[in-house]
Protein backbone atom coordinates (compact mmCIF):
# COMPACT_ATOMS: atom_id res chain seq x y z
CA UNK A 1 0.00 0.00 0.00
CA UNK A 2 1.53 3.22 -1.10
CA UNK A 3 1.66 6.55 1.01
CA UNK A 4 -2.22 7.36 1.86
CA UNK A 5 -1.73 11.21 2.84
CA UNK A 6 -1.21 12.84 -0.49
CA UNK A 7 -4.01 10.42 -2.04
CA UNK A 8 -6.79 11.37 0.98
CA UNK A 9 -6.21 15.12 0.65
CA UNK A 10 -9.01 15.94 -1.20
CA UNK A 11 -11.00 12.87 0.08
CA UNK A 12 -10.74 13.96 4.07
CA UNK A 13 -11.57 17.65 3.06
CA UNK A 14 -14.45 16.68 1.16
CA UNK A 15 -15.71 14.30 4.04
CA UNK A 16 -15.65 17.29 6.46
CA UNK A 17 -19.41 18.63 5.71
CA UNK A 18 -20.56 15.11 6.26
CA UNK A 19 -18.21 14.36 9.46
CA UNK A 20 -19.86 17.26 10.91
CA UNK A 21 -23.15 15.66 11.74
CA UNK A 22 -21.58 13.37 13.29
CA UNK A 23 -19.77 14.87 15.63
CA UNK A 24 -21.76 14.09 18.92
CA UNK A 25 -19.01 14.08 21.48
CA UNK A 26 -18.68 16.66 24.04
CA UNK A 27 -15.68 18.60 23.43
CA UNK A 28 -13.38 19.64 26.43
CA UNK A 29 -12.00 22.61 27.94
CA UNK A 30 -8.70 24.21 27.32
CA UNK A 31 -7.66 23.88 30.79
CA UNK A 32 -8.83 20.20 30.99
CA UNK A 33 -8.21 17.98 33.79
CA UNK A 34 -6.88 14.47 34.10
CA UNK A 35 -8.16 12.23 36.40
CA UNK A 36 -6.13 10.69 38.99
CA UNK A 37 -5.93 7.39 37.27
CA UNK A 38 -6.53 6.11 33.75
CA UNK A 39 -6.38 3.24 31.92
CA UNK A 40 -3.26 1.53 31.68
CA UNK A 41 -1.86 2.53 28.24
CA UNK A 42 -1.99 5.70 29.19
CA UNK A 43 1.49 5.65 30.30
CA UNK A 44 3.01 3.57 27.93
CA UNK A 45 5.66 3.68 24.96
CA UNK A 46 4.54 1.62 22.59
CA UNK A 47 6.84 0.57 19.91
CA UNK A 48 5.67 -0.74 16.39
CA UNK A 49 7.39 -3.83 14.40
CA UNK A 50 7.26 -5.16 11.23
CA UNK A 51 7.90 -8.60 12.48
CA UNK A 52 9.10 -9.35 8.95
CA UNK A 53 11.76 -6.98 8.83
CA UNK A 54 12.58 -6.84 12.82
CA UNK A 55 14.90 -10.36 13.47
CA UNK A 56 15.88 -13.22 11.37
CA UNK A 57 16.14 -16.14 14.00
CA UNK A 58 16.41 -18.89 11.86
CA UNK A 59 18.28 -17.24 8.33
CA UNK A 60 14.96 -18.08 5.78
CA UNK A 61 15.48 -14.10 5.27
CA UNK A 62 12.05 -13.09 6.80
CA UNK A 63 12.28 -11.55 10.32
CA UNK A 64 9.83 -13.76 12.79
CA UNK A 65 8.39 -13.94 16.06
CA UNK A 66 11.09 -16.02 17.74
CA UNK A 67 13.06 -13.09 16.59
CA UNK A 68 11.09 -10.56 18.45
CA UNK A 69 11.99 -12.34 21.52
CA UNK A 70 15.62 -12.31 20.81
CA UNK A 71 15.55 -8.82 20.85
CA UNK A 72 13.11 -7.80 23.28
CA UNK A 73 16.63 -6.62 25.61
CA UNK A 74 17.28 -4.08 23.06
CA UNK A 75 13.53 -2.59 23.72
CA UNK A 76 12.93 -3.51 27.33
CA UNK A 77 15.29 -5.71 29.20
CA UNK A 78 12.93 -6.25 32.19
CA UNK A 79 14.92 -4.10 34.53
CA UNK A 80 13.43 -0.46 35.94
CA UNK A 81 17.09 -0.03 37.46
CA UNK A 82 19.27 -0.11 33.91
CA UNK A 83 19.35 2.84 31.25
CA UNK A 84 20.74 0.35 28.39
CA UNK A 85 17.87 -0.72 26.59
CA UNK A 86 15.54 1.78 24.65
CA UNK A 87 12.86 1.43 27.18
CA UNK A 88 9.73 1.13 25.58
CA UNK A 89 6.85 -0.76 27.52
CA UNK A 90 4.08 -2.33 24.98
CA UNK A 91 4.68 -3.84 21.09
CA UNK A 92 2.12 -3.45 18.37
CA UNK A 93 2.72 -6.01 15.79
CA UNK A 94 1.76 -5.51 12.35
CA UNK A 95 -0.22 -8.11 10.78
CA UNK A 96 0.73 -11.97 11.65
CA UNK A 97 -2.21 -13.44 10.83
CA UNK A 98 -1.49 -16.00 7.23
CA UNK A 99 -1.73 -13.76 4.52
CA UNK A 100 -1.54 -13.94 0.83
CA UNK A 101 0.38 -10.54 0.40
CA UNK A 102 4.25 -10.09 2.36
CA UNK A 103 2.94 -7.08 4.58
CA UNK A 104 0.15 -8.83 6.41
CA UNK A 105 -2.88 -6.71 5.25
CA UNK A 106 -4.57 -9.55 3.26
CA UNK A 107 -5.98 -12.23 5.78
CA UNK A 108 -5.90 -15.34 4.65
CA UNK A 109 -6.66 -17.32 7.88
CA UNK A 110 -7.79 -15.30 10.98
CA UNK A 111 -7.17 -17.91 13.49
CA UNK A 112 -3.11 -18.80 12.25
CA UNK A 113 -0.33 -17.45 12.33
CA UNK A 114 2.06 -16.29 8.92
CA UNK A 115 4.30 -19.27 8.32
CA UNK A 116 7.06 -16.74 7.80
CA UNK A 117 6.74 -15.72 11.18
CA UNK A 118 6.56 -19.04 12.90
CA UNK A 119 3.72 -20.58 14.83
CA UNK A 120 0.80 -19.90 17.18
CA UNK A 121 2.90 -20.76 20.10
CA UNK A 122 5.94 -18.62 19.08
CA UNK A 123 3.09 -15.81 19.80
CA UNK A 124 1.93 -17.45 23.07
CA UNK A 125 6.05 -17.45 24.21
CA UNK A 126 6.41 -13.89 23.09
CA UNK A 127 3.14 -12.81 24.84
CA UNK A 128 4.31 -14.73 28.16
CA UNK A 129 8.20 -13.41 27.88
CA UNK A 130 6.76 -9.55 27.32
CA UNK A 131 4.49 -9.81 29.90
CA UNK A 132 7.44 -10.87 32.41
CA UNK A 133 9.22 -7.68 31.26
CA UNK A 134 5.99 -5.43 32.05
CA UNK A 135 5.51 -5.45 28.55
CA UNK A 136 2.27 -5.67 26.80
CA UNK A 137 1.42 -7.15 23.20
CA UNK A 138 -0.97 -5.57 20.11
CA UNK A 139 -1.82 -6.96 17.60
CA UNK A 140 -2.65 -5.16 14.29
CA UNK A 141 -5.80 -6.27 12.97
CA UNK A 142 -7.04 -5.78 9.37
CA UNK A 143 -10.62 -5.48 9.94
CA UNK A 144 -11.97 -4.12 7.05
CA UNK A 145 -11.43 -6.40 4.71
CA UNK A 146 -9.96 -9.99 4.07
CA UNK A 147 -7.37 -11.37 0.99
CA UNK A 148 -9.17 -12.68 -2.20
CA UNK A 149 -7.74 -16.06 -1.07
CA UNK A 150 -9.64 -16.49 2.11
CA UNK A 151 -11.63 -19.02 2.36
CA UNK A 152 -14.99 -16.66 2.96
CA UNK A 153 -14.32 -15.28 -0.31
CA UNK A 154 -13.38 -18.13 -2.31
CA UNK A 155 -17.01 -19.59 -1.54
CA UNK A 156 -18.52 -15.98 -2.46
CA UNK A 157 -17.04 -16.10 -5.73
CA UNK A 158 -17.72 -19.84 -6.14
CA UNK A 159 -20.77 -21.24 -8.65
CA UNK A 160 -22.20 -22.52 -4.95
CA UNK A 161 -21.70 -19.27 -3.16
CA UNK A 162 -24.55 -19.94 -0.35
CA UNK A 163 -24.67 -17.66 2.80
CA UNK A 164 -21.12 -16.28 1.69
CA UNK A 165 -22.28 -14.60 -1.23
CA UNK A 166 -23.28 -11.87 1.34
CA UNK A 167 -20.44 -11.52 3.64
CA UNK A 168 -18.78 -9.08 1.06
CA UNK A 169 -20.61 -6.33 -1.60
CA UNK A 170 -21.25 -7.30 -5.18
CA UNK A 171 -22.96 -5.76 -8.38
CA UNK A 172 -23.84 -7.21 -11.14
CA UNK A 173 -22.55 -4.04 -12.94
CA UNK A 174 -19.66 -1.97 -12.62
CA UNK A 175 -20.38 1.39 -11.06
CA UNK A 176 -16.69 2.82 -12.58
CA UNK A 177 -16.15 4.77 -8.99
CA UNK A 178 -12.59 4.82 -7.88
CA UNK A 179 -11.25 4.71 -4.76
CA UNK A 180 -9.45 7.53 -2.29
CA UNK A 181 -6.32 5.26 -2.38
CA UNK A 182 -6.18 5.12 -6.14
CA UNK A 183 -7.66 2.55 -8.22
CA UNK A 184 -10.87 1.36 -9.42
CA UNK A 185 -13.01 0.32 -6.36
CA UNK A 186 -15.09 -2.62 -8.08
CA UNK A 187 -13.44 -5.60 -9.55
CA UNK A 188 -14.31 -8.41 -11.76
CA UNK A 189 -15.13 -12.08 -9.94
CA UNK A 190 -17.45 -14.39 -10.52
CA UNK A 191 -20.02 -12.66 -13.54
CA UNK A 192 -20.10 -9.58 -10.73
CA UNK A 193 -17.97 -6.74 -9.22
CA UNK A 194 -17.09 -6.55 -5.73
CA UNK A 195 -16.30 -3.96 -3.69
CA UNK A 196 -12.65 -3.81 -2.58
CA UNK A 197 -11.44 0.06 -0.62
CA UNK A 198 -7.57 -1.41 -0.59
CA UNK A 199 -7.24 -2.85 -4.24
CA UNK A 200 -8.53 -6.06 -6.07
CA UNK A 201 -6.61 -8.49 -3.25
CA UNK A 202 -7.98 -7.47 -0.66
CA UNK A 203 -12.19 -7.23 -1.02
CA UNK A 204 -14.22 -5.30 1.67
CA UNK A 205 -16.40 -7.35 4.19
CA UNK A 206 -19.79 -6.90 4.03
CA UNK A 207 -20.78 -5.32 8.10
CA UNK A 208 -24.26 -4.34 7.53
CA UNK A 209 -24.48 -8.73 7.21
CA UNK A 210 -24.57 -9.62 11.00
CA UNK A 211 -23.14 -13.18 10.19
CA UNK A 212 -19.87 -11.43 9.46
CA UNK A 213 -20.11 -9.54 12.45
CA UNK A 214 -20.66 -11.99 14.18
CA UNK A 215 -17.97 -14.05 13.47
CA UNK A 216 -15.23 -11.11 13.43
CA UNK A 217 -16.68 -10.99 17.30
CA UNK A 218 -15.61 -14.68 17.73
CA UNK A 219 -12.31 -14.24 16.33
CA UNK A 220 -11.95 -11.23 18.63
CA UNK A 221 -12.86 -13.19 21.48
CA UNK A 222 -10.31 -16.17 20.38
CA UNK A 223 -7.18 -13.43 20.20
CA UNK A 224 -8.59 -12.09 23.37
CA UNK A 225 -9.86 -14.79 25.41
CA UNK A 226 -7.64 -17.98 23.99
CA UNK A 227 -4.23 -16.61 23.64
CA UNK A 228 -4.18 -13.49 25.61
CA UNK A 229 -2.83 -10.66 23.46
CA UNK A 230 -3.77 -7.26 25.18
CA UNK A 231 -4.89 -5.15 22.31
CA UNK A 232 -5.98 -4.62 18.42
CA UNK A 233 -4.75 -1.91 16.70
CA UNK A 234 -7.64 -1.81 13.73
CA UNK A 235 -6.60 -1.00 10.35
CA UNK A 236 -9.36 0.57 7.90
CA UNK A 237 -11.07 1.62 10.87
CA UNK A 238 -13.21 4.19 9.32
CA UNK A 239 -14.05 2.31 6.27
CA UNK A 240 -16.15 -0.74 7.71
CA UNK A 241 -19.77 0.19 6.50
CA UNK A 242 -20.12 2.88 3.47
CA UNK A 243 -23.73 4.53 3.00
CA UNK A 244 -24.78 6.17 -0.18
CA UNK A 245 -21.88 7.61 -1.50
CA UNK A 246 -20.01 8.03 1.91
CA UNK A 247 -17.51 5.27 1.40
CA UNK A 248 -15.95 6.14 4.63
CA UNK A 249 -16.76 7.89 8.68
CA UNK A 250 -20.32 7.16 8.03
CA UNK A 251 -22.99 7.28 10.54
CA UNK A 252 -23.35 3.30 10.35
CA UNK A 253 -19.89 2.94 11.01
CA UNK A 254 -19.93 5.06 13.71
CA UNK A 255 -22.82 2.84 15.21
CA UNK A 256 -21.16 -0.81 14.68
CA UNK A 257 -17.79 0.36 16.28
CA UNK A 258 -20.07 1.61 19.64
CA UNK A 259 -21.44 -1.90 19.78
CA UNK A 260 -18.24 -3.88 18.91
CA UNK A 261 -16.69 -2.08 21.77
CA UNK A 262 -19.13 -2.58 23.99
CA UNK A 263 -18.76 -6.36 22.90
CA UNK A 264 -14.80 -6.10 23.77
CA UNK A 265 -15.19 -4.48 26.77
CA UNK A 266 -17.39 -7.48 28.46
CA UNK A 267 -14.78 -9.96 27.61
CA UNK A 268 -12.10 -8.01 28.83
CA UNK A 269 -12.63 -4.22 30.62
CA UNK A 270 -8.66 -3.52 30.38
CA UNK A 271 -8.50 -4.31 26.35
CA UNK A 272 -7.05 -1.60 24.42
CA UNK A 273 -8.58 -0.97 21.16
CA UNK A 274 -6.61 1.90 18.32
CA UNK A 275 -8.14 2.94 15.32
CA UNK A 276 -5.93 3.79 12.42
CA UNK A 277 -8.54 7.07 10.96
CA UNK A 278 -6.59 8.67 8.99
CA UNK A 279 -6.92 12.46 8.11
CA UNK A 280 -8.56 15.10 10.07
CA UNK A 281 -8.75 15.28 14.08
CA UNK A 282 -12.42 16.21 13.26
CA UNK A 283 -12.84 12.69 11.44
CA UNK A 284 -11.15 11.03 13.94
CA UNK A 285 -12.34 12.27 16.93
CA UNK A 286 -15.59 10.92 17.09
CA UNK A 287 -14.53 7.80 16.67
CA UNK A 288 -12.67 7.97 20.62
CA UNK A 289 -14.13 7.16 23.80
CA UNK A 290 -16.90 4.54 23.58
CA UNK A 291 -16.30 3.23 19.92
CA UNK A 292 -12.40 3.39 19.86
CA UNK A 293 -9.60 3.48 23.26
CA UNK A 294 -7.41 5.54 20.68
CA UNK A 295 -7.25 6.78 17.43
CA UNK A 296 -3.64 7.95 15.84
CA UNK A 297 -3.45 12.07 15.17
CA UNK A 298 -2.46 12.45 11.77
CA UNK A 299 -2.81 15.88 12.04
CA UNK A 300 -0.62 16.61 14.99
CA UNK A 301 2.04 14.54 13.62
CA UNK A 302 1.86 17.33 10.75
CA UNK A 303 1.84 19.99 12.81
CA UNK A 304 5.37 18.51 14.65
CA UNK A 305 6.81 18.60 11.63
CA UNK A 306 5.85 21.45 10.01
CA UNK A 307 6.82 23.50 13.39
CA UNK A 308 10.75 22.47 12.93
CA UNK A 309 10.51 22.79 9.52
CA UNK A 310 9.17 26.71 9.97
CA UNK A 311 10.79 27.26 13.24
CA UNK A 312 7.11 28.14 14.35
CA UNK A 313 6.06 27.06 17.66
CA UNK A 314 2.96 28.23 17.39
CA UNK A 315 2.01 25.63 14.62
CA UNK A 316 2.66 22.80 16.89
CA UNK A 317 1.01 24.80 20.42
CA UNK A 318 -2.71 25.95 18.14
CA UNK A 319 -2.65 22.01 17.14
CA UNK A 320 -1.80 20.33 20.79
CA UNK A 321 -4.54 22.84 22.19
CA UNK A 322 -7.39 21.81 19.19
CA UNK A 323 -6.45 18.22 20.17
CA UNK A 324 -6.94 18.35 23.57
CA UNK A 325 -10.30 20.12 23.01
CA UNK A 326 -11.64 17.40 20.48
CA UNK A 327 -10.97 14.76 22.52
CA UNK A 328 -11.79 12.67 25.93
CA UNK A 329 -8.34 12.75 28.08
CA UNK A 330 -5.42 10.76 26.66
CA UNK A 331 -7.82 9.34 24.18
CA UNK A 332 -5.28 9.69 21.02
CA UNK A 333 -1.84 8.13 20.03
CA UNK A 334 1.25 10.56 19.49
CA UNK A 335 3.31 9.35 16.57
CA UNK A 336 5.97 10.87 13.75
CA UNK A 337 5.62 8.21 11.10
CA UNK A 338 4.23 4.63 10.71
CA UNK A 339 4.49 2.15 8.33
CA UNK A 340 2.26 4.10 5.72
CA UNK A 341 4.34 7.27 5.36
CA UNK A 342 8.34 8.19 4.76
CA UNK A 343 10.84 8.33 7.49
CA UNK A 344 11.48 11.36 9.49
CA UNK A 345 14.56 11.27 8.28
CA UNK A 346 13.31 11.75 4.67
CA UNK A 347 10.80 14.11 5.83
CA UNK A 348 13.44 16.54 8.02
CA UNK A 349 16.58 15.41 6.04
CA UNK A 350 18.64 15.88 9.33
CA UNK A 351 19.95 14.23 12.66
CA UNK A 352 19.50 17.03 14.95
CA UNK A 353 15.77 18.24 13.37
CA UNK A 354 15.16 14.40 14.19
CA UNK A 355 16.29 14.02 18.22
CA UNK A 356 14.29 17.15 18.30
CA UNK A 357 10.90 15.65 16.55
CA UNK A 358 11.49 12.88 19.35
CA UNK A 359 11.59 15.40 22.28
CA UNK A 360 8.87 16.67 21.26
CA UNK A 361 6.75 13.31 20.30
CA UNK A 362 7.46 12.31 24.06
CA UNK A 363 6.39 15.35 26.03
CA UNK A 364 3.59 16.01 24.43
CA UNK A 365 0.37 14.68 26.27
CA UNK A 366 -1.26 11.68 24.34
CA UNK A 367 0.41 8.06 24.03
CA UNK A 368 3.24 7.79 22.11
CA UNK A 369 3.77 5.41 18.89
CA UNK A 370 7.23 4.56 17.80
CA UNK A 371 7.52 2.73 14.30
CA UNK A 372 10.62 0.30 14.36
CA UNK A 373 14.02 1.74 12.93
CA UNK A 374 13.01 5.82 13.52
CA UNK A 375 15.20 5.49 16.89
CA UNK A 376 18.55 5.21 14.56
CA UNK A 377 16.97 7.41 12.12
CA UNK A 378 16.45 4.67 9.11
CA UNK A 379 16.06 5.97 6.24
CA UNK A 380 12.98 5.09 4.21
CA UNK A 381 10.46 6.84 1.12
CA UNK A 382 8.31 5.89 -1.51
CA UNK A 383 6.66 2.61 -1.59
CA UNK A 384 5.44 -0.15 1.51
CA UNK A 385 8.67 -1.87 0.79
CA UNK A 386 10.92 0.87 1.28
CA UNK A 387 9.96 1.89 4.73
CA UNK A 388 9.53 -1.51 5.96
CA UNK A 389 13.07 -2.61 4.95
CA UNK A 390 15.39 -4.54 7.45
CA UNK A 391 16.11 -3.25 10.68
CA UNK A 392 19.55 -2.20 10.65
CA UNK A 393 21.30 -4.01 13.41
CA UNK A 394 24.68 -3.85 12.75
CA UNK A 395 27.53 -2.82 9.96
CA UNK A 396 27.88 -6.72 9.77
CA UNK A 397 27.15 -9.01 6.94
CA UNK A 398 23.46 -8.08 6.27
CA UNK A 399 23.08 -5.42 9.31
CA UNK A 400 23.33 -8.34 11.55
CA UNK A 401 19.39 -9.05 10.38
CA UNK A 402 19.59 -12.31 8.71
CA UNK A 403 22.59 -15.31 8.08
CA UNK A 404 20.66 -15.39 4.80
CA UNK A 405 19.13 -13.30 1.96
CA UNK A 406 17.15 -10.68 3.31
CA UNK A 407 13.40 -10.86 1.93
CA UNK A 408 14.30 -7.37 0.58
CA UNK A 409 17.45 -5.23 -0.11
CA UNK A 410 18.96 -3.57 2.83
CA UNK A 411 19.76 0.22 3.06
CA UNK A 412 22.47 0.98 1.82
CA UNK A 413 23.89 3.25 4.48
CA UNK A 414 23.69 0.44 7.29
CA UNK A 415 26.60 0.30 7.96
CA UNK A 416 27.18 3.35 9.42
CA UNK A 417 23.39 3.98 10.35
CA UNK A 418 22.72 0.71 12.61
CA UNK A 419 21.92 0.23 16.13
CA UNK A 420 25.84 -1.13 17.36
CA UNK A 421 27.43 2.07 16.54
CA UNK A 422 25.10 4.69 17.89
CA UNK A 423 24.83 2.42 21.07
CA UNK A 424 28.32 3.65 21.53
CA UNK A 425 27.95 7.12 19.92
CA UNK A 426 26.63 9.65 23.57
CA UNK A 427 25.31 11.64 20.68
CA UNK A 428 23.62 9.41 18.75
CA UNK A 429 19.59 9.31 17.66
CA UNK A 430 19.39 6.13 19.52
CA UNK A 431 20.50 7.77 22.75
CA UNK A 432 18.79 10.46 22.21
CA UNK A 433 15.71 8.17 22.48
CA UNK A 434 16.59 6.51 25.34
CA UNK A 435 18.01 9.54 27.50
CA UNK A 436 14.13 11.22 26.45
CA UNK A 437 12.12 8.00 27.17
CA UNK A 438 13.96 7.76 30.80
CA UNK A 439 12.83 10.94 31.70
CA UNK A 440 9.59 10.47 30.63
CA UNK A 441 8.93 7.38 32.32
CA UNK A 442 10.23 8.82 35.69
CA UNK A 443 8.03 11.99 35.14
CA UNK A 444 4.20 11.36 36.12
CA UNK A 445 3.40 14.98 34.62
CA UNK A 446 4.96 14.17 31.05
CA UNK A 447 2.60 10.62 31.39
CA UNK A 448 -0.41 12.08 32.11
CA UNK A 449 -0.08 15.63 32.99
CA UNK A 450 -2.44 18.42 32.09
CA UNK A 451 -1.14 20.87 29.28
CA UNK A 452 -0.55 24.33 29.55
CA UNK A 453 1.17 26.44 27.02
CA UNK A 454 3.59 28.95 27.74
CA UNK A 455 4.60 32.07 25.51
CA UNK A 456 8.39 33.20 24.65
CA UNK A 457 9.52 35.97 23.22
CA UNK A 458 10.91 34.28 20.44
CA UNK A 459 8.20 32.57 18.41
CA UNK A 460 11.08 29.53 17.53
CA UNK A 461 10.85 28.36 21.16
CA UNK A 462 7.69 26.01 21.59
CA UNK A 463 7.25 25.50 25.69
CA UNK A 464 4.86 24.50 27.86
CA UNK A 465 3.80 23.27 31.41
CA UNK A 466 2.66 19.17 31.86
CA UNK A 467 1.08 19.52 35.68
CA UNK A 468 0.08 16.45 37.81
CA UNK A 469 -0.54 16.74 41.72
CA UNK A 470 2.80 18.06 42.99
CA UNK A 471 4.84 17.67 40.07
CA UNK A 472 5.71 20.08 37.42
CA UNK A 473 7.71 19.95 34.36
CA UNK A 474 8.89 23.04 32.49
CA UNK A 475 9.37 21.76 28.77
CA UNK A 476 11.42 24.30 26.23
CA UNK A 477 12.03 23.74 22.77
CA UNK A 478 14.24 24.96 20.17
CA UNK A 479 12.65 24.39 17.08
CA UNK A 480 15.27 26.45 15.28
CA UNK A 481 19.14 25.32 13.72
CA UNK A 482 20.40 28.72 16.12
CA UNK A 483 21.07 29.14 19.31
CA UNK A 484 18.76 31.68 21.47
CA UNK A 485 20.06 33.86 23.87
CA UNK A 486 18.16 34.20 27.01
CA UNK A 487 15.04 33.24 26.28
CA UNK A 488 12.11 34.67 28.15
CA UNK A 489 8.90 32.61 28.63
CA UNK A 490 5.39 34.13 30.31
CA UNK A 491 1.95 32.76 30.99
CA UNK A 492 -0.92 34.75 31.52
CA UNK A 493 -3.48 32.22 32.78
CA UNK A 494 -2.46 29.00 34.59
CA UNK A 495 -3.71 26.18 37.19
CA UNK A 496 -0.56 27.11 40.02
CA UNK A 497 -1.30 28.76 42.82
CA UNK A 498 0.75 31.84 44.03
CA UNK A 499 3.90 31.08 45.16
CA UNK A 500 7.94 30.67 44.43
CA UNK A 501 8.60 27.42 43.03
CA UNK A 502 12.62 25.87 43.45
CA UNK A 503 13.61 24.12 39.66
CA UNK A 504 16.24 21.05 38.87
CA UNK A 505 17.61 20.89 35.07
CA UNK A 506 16.75 17.28 33.92
CA UNK A 507 18.79 15.10 33.90
CA UNK A 508 21.82 16.58 35.50
CA UNK A 509 19.45 17.81 38.77
CA UNK A 510 21.34 21.04 38.61
CA UNK A 511 19.91 24.02 40.11
CA UNK A 512 17.34 26.27 37.95
CA UNK A 513 16.03 29.99 38.30
CA UNK A 514 13.10 30.03 40.96
CA UNK A 515 9.68 30.25 39.16
CA UNK A 516 7.79 33.00 40.62
CA UNK A 517 3.39 32.40 40.26
CA UNK A 518 1.94 35.72 40.80
CA UNK A 519 -2.20 35.35 40.93
CA UNK A 520 -4.00 33.86 38.48
CA UNK A 521 -1.91 31.04 38.11
CA UNK A 522 0.88 33.56 35.84
CA UNK A 523 4.29 34.30 35.37
CA UNK A 524 6.35 36.71 32.97
CA UNK A 525 9.84 37.35 32.18
CA UNK A 526 10.99 34.16 33.49
CA UNK A 527 14.87 33.30 31.73
CA UNK A 528 15.92 30.10 32.69
CA UNK A 529 19.32 30.10 30.35
CA UNK A 530 21.86 32.11 28.76
CA UNK A 531 21.78 29.96 26.03
CA UNK A 532 19.47 27.60 24.33
CA UNK A 533 20.97 25.30 21.70
CA UNK A 534 19.84 24.62 18.70
CA UNK A 535 17.22 21.97 18.06
CA UNK A 536 17.44 21.52 22.02
CA UNK A 537 14.95 20.67 24.77
CA UNK A 538 15.33 22.07 27.98
CA UNK A 539 13.26 20.04 31.17
CA UNK A 540 13.07 21.96 34.46
CA UNK A 541 11.37 20.10 36.96
CA UNK A 542 9.29 22.55 39.74
CA UNK A 543 8.46 21.89 43.58
CA UNK A 544 7.05 24.50 45.69
CA UNK A 545 9.64 26.10 47.63
CA UNK A 546 9.23 25.75 51.44
CA UNK A 547 8.50 28.71 53.00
Amino acid sequence: MKSRLPQLFIFFFTALVFVACLEDDAKKSEEQDYPETQAWWTEEIFYQVFVRSFYDSDGDGNGDLKGVIQKLDYLNDGNAQTTTDLGVTALVLMPVFSSSTYDGYATVNHLEIDPDYGTLQDLKELIAVAEQRGMRIILDFPINHTSNQHSWFSKAASADPGSFKDWYIWKKENPGSYSPYGGPLWHAAANEFYYALFGPLKPDLNFTNEAVTTEIKNISEYWIKEIGVHGFRMEGAGALIESGPNIMFTQENLDWWRDYFSFVRKLDPAFMLIGDVPGLSSIADPYADDRLDLCYEYELSSAIFSGIKNQAASTVREKMIDVINRYPSFQWGIFLTNQFQNRTIEILNDTEQAKLAASILLTLPGVPFLYYGEEIAMSGSGSGEEIRRPMQWSGSVQAGFTSGSPWYPLNSDYPKVNVAVQENDSRSVLNHYKQVIQIRKNSLALKRGSFEPVRSTDPRVFSFMRIVNSEIMLVIHNLSGSTISNPTLSNSDGSLSAATYSGKFLPSEDVAPSLVITGGGSFTGYAPIAELLPHSTLFIRFSKSEQ
